[in-house]
């Protein structure tokens, strides 16, 4: 499968459902360490030092006052990776006090990820839908159904008896569609 980008608009809108919730500034950092989401817009396309150590650790990094005072673009808080089928697509940052963000900061990590998820699969299904109407455009478009063609139409039989119009090209595809399932 593909590797996950986490985008900007997925990531402000994390952080802003986010703060809605806890009294808490958010950061979402993309694989780079980038912050492209946060609750102070002017950290926004900073690099995150504590990010780096999440994303090179694949841990949970708390940053307290000192080690925060030796890191660039860091405040104290908790850094957690963000992930998707075991991937590293991010990091996602609470700044303050890490023994007291330690109990929200899985929680918000593991909704973060689930909205990630549901994303990619919307993503996915749109990918999928668009792959069907192509497929359905082409056979109609298409004089005869070549043998190239056969393997694909193999993957969405429903979509080939549904979606073509009543005529020639349709009857053309249901009958490639009875050829394919009376193998």
């Amino acid at each position: 499968m593909a590797t996950y980008h986490l985008d900007a608009k997925l990531a402000q809108e994390i952080v802003a459902r986010t703060m809605q919730i806890i009294d808490s500034n958010i950061n979402v950092m993309d694989a780079r360490g980038r912050i492209i989401g946060s609750g102070d817009e002017e950290r926004v396309g900073e690099l995150h030092e504590g990010a780096l150590l999440a994303l090179s650790q694949a841990r949970v990094v708390d940053i307290d006052d000192g080690v925060a005072r030796h890191l660039h673009g860091v405040r104290p808080g908790i850094n957690l990776p963000l992930k998707i089928d075991g991937n590293i697509v991010g990091v996602i940052g609470l700044t303050g006090n890490p023994s007291q963000l330690r109990q929200y900061g899985e929680l918000v990590c593991m909704t973060a990820e689930m909205m990630l998820e549901q994303a990619r699969l919307l993503h996915m299904l749109a990918q999928d839908s668009r792959l069907r109407e192509e497929l359905v455009l082409n056979l109609i478009r298409a004089e005869e159904v070549t043998p190239a063609l056969i393997p694909i139409l193999a993957l969405y039989p429903t979509c080939i008896r549904t979606s073509l119009p009543k005529g020639r090209s349709s009857a053309r595809a249901s009958m490639t569609w009875m050829r394919l399932n009376s193998r």
